[in-house]
């Protein structure tokens, strides 16, 4: 595809998004929609190799999010939001070999996940999204040489997937 011409595109949207957000500074809906064209611009930037402006773009998804959480912390959908723009965050961390990092981030994301699948158990959306929280954990654990914790990541990773599979 055309990626030059998507990252003008999703560059414009970001654009929009800023200056009705500007003028519009309590519409929590606008600064959602902030914080999807940072993550749509992350995408575009991390597929095409660019991970210093895909970790920027993630980080500015990240801090519009914990806003919106902030002032509306029942609102499970921007959790969720913020739990996925906090895994976006680490696949950039990693590429860069920045790993204290992506391990903090996956942290952060997994008590977002293990909240929201405590709020509701039965969302199988959610857990699979803590399963492979988990997964990438222990893959980056185990990357990192610390075994143990990545075999303990690792089987709540299987012990979940295992559990949605006789669902």
């Amino acid at each position: 595809g055309d990626a030059v011409g998507a990252e003008a595109s999703y560059r414009t949207a970001l654009a929009t998004s800023e200056r009705l957000v500007t003028r519009s500074p309590y519409d929590l809906g606008r600064q959602f929609d902030l914080s999807t064209s940072h993550g749509r611009l992350w995408k575009l930037q991390a597929s095409r190799g660019d991970m210093a402006g895909a970790e920027a773009s993630a980080r500015s998804s990240i801090a519009t999010l914990e806003r919106l959480v902030d002032r509306e912390p029942d609102n499970l959908h921007w959790q969720h939001a913020l739990f996925v723009a906090l895994q976006n965050l680490s696949h950039v961390q990693i590429r860069r070999d920045s790993l204290d990092e992506a391990e903090t981030s996956l942290r952060t994301a997994m008590s977002i996940v293990e909240r929201l699948t405590r709020h509701d158990p039965e969302n199988t959306s959610w857990q699979r999204d803590l399963s492979t929280n988990h997964h990438m954990l222990a893959e980056l654990l185990l990357t990192r040489s610390n075994i143990d914790a990545a075999e303990a990541s690792a089987r709540v990773s299987l012990a979940i997937s295992e559990r949605l599979a006789r669902q």
